[in-house]
């Protein structure tokens, strides 16, 4: 299938990134030095539940292990990413070389060829004003006809819990997208690619009442982050 595009049909609130060598990665409007935004994964990532079930599961299996498996699903996640966003692009993708990434990536496919019916916008760096954060869009398209945002997932598992913060990260990106252009997308989308090759979507219509209660858990995540960055290192 070939992507219809229109690229420049909506605004962008447009970042850059930083990976400085040690501390995490921030974010910059673009052209300006300053100031400096969090990333909206970091921010969803500094949960304190989320957090004490995280360093749990380290301890369980150990360091070296987390540390390995925690690579390789980054790795994945990555070379997944970047094959779909070349797809929706029209770009060739090279399928042989995606490894235990092809079935994900196959199953997202099948998806994104047959719902998708105009690409606005992949994998763009955009930032919130008012949330003082920023991030990757993974898709702003026509899905069946509805303006959506889309962000991927490649997960061996799926609980309400990961489904719940995939959707907040589409809220924010929603957020994004209506301080640039004063309207909203109609609907979050969840897409989740998994090792057998079949892959399945989430979907929640924007409203109100939604957008307003991820406002509300992003800025208390917000809020979660600076106080766990600031946290003194109780090793040294």
């Amino acid at each position: 299938m070939i992507f219809n595009h229109d690229l420049s049909r909506y605004r962008y609130q447009l970042a850059q990134q930083f990976n400085p060598p040690e501390g995490d990665r921030y974010y910059t409007p673009l052209d300006k030095p300053e100031p400096q935004f969090p990333s909206i994964t970091g921010v969803l990532g500094a949960d304190p539940e989320s957090r004490n079930k995280l360093q749990a599961w380290r301890m369980r299996i150990g360091e070296q292990e987390a540390e390995e498996i925690t690579k390789k699903s980054s790795e994945l996640g990555t070379q997944v990413h970047e094959a779909l966003e070349k797809l929706v692009l029209n770009q060739e993708v090279p399928e042989d070389d995606l490894g235990q990434g092809l079935p994900y990536y196959q199953g997202l496919k099948k998806h994104l060829t047959h719902y998708v019916d105009k690409l606005y916008a992949a994998e763009v760096m955009q930032f919130s004003e008012e949330l003082q954060i920023a991030g990757q869009v993974d898709l702003i398209c026509e899905w069946e006809g509805k303006l959506v945002v889309v962000d991927h997932k490649n997960w061996k598992k799926v609980y309400p819990e990961k489904i719940a913060k995939a959707i907040l990260q589409t809220a924010f990106h929603a957020i994004c997208f209506h301080e640039a252009n004063g309207c909203w997308p109609e609907v979050l989308i969840c897409t989740v690619g998994r090792p057998d090759g079949k892959a399945e979507f989430y979907a929640y219509r924007v409203t109100e009442p939604l957008i307003e209660k991820a406002r509300g858990k992003i800025m208390m995540l917000r809020q979660h982050y600076y106080e766990w960055k600031n946290e003194p290192d109780l090793l040294h």
